[in-house]
């Protein structure tokens, strides 16, 4: 066998398509800069946003980012913490919560962040 077939047998077994997996042991250290999104959400999801408030918020909690909901203004304000780790899912929750706000249910939102 020559290095030229060793080099594609090598490569024929990497699958490229697939993401590794990115843990805490990754990046042991909090993100250097704040990070703020906030957006507006429609008036018939209020009632929605206070039933699932507390099961939202906790899952956001884990991820190490912030969340704050003001009714009055019908805003939603998504930030990093010191806690957070993974630099990606400050976008993952501010996407999490504009489905919510367009009314795609919380069940779905969940399945599909965790893809």
């Amino acid at each position: 066998m020559s290095e030229e077939d060793v080099g594609e047998i090598e490569t024929e077994t990497i699958d490229y398509w697939k993401v590794p997996k990115f843990e805490q042991k990754d990046n042991p250290y909090p993100v250097l800069e704040k990070s703020k999104f906030s957006f507006l959400f429609p008036k018939y999801r209020e009632q929605y946003f206070k039933k699932f408030w507390s099961v939202i918020k906790n899952e956001i909690d884990n991820h190490g980012i912030k969340c704050k909901i003001d009714f009055i203004k019908g805003s939603i304000e998504v930030s990093t913490t010191s806690k957070m780790w993974d630099p990606y899912m400050i976008i993952k929750a501010r996407d999490m919560m504009k489905l919510i706000a367009r009314s795609v249910p919380l069940e779905k939102v969940s399945y599909a962040q965790k893809k």
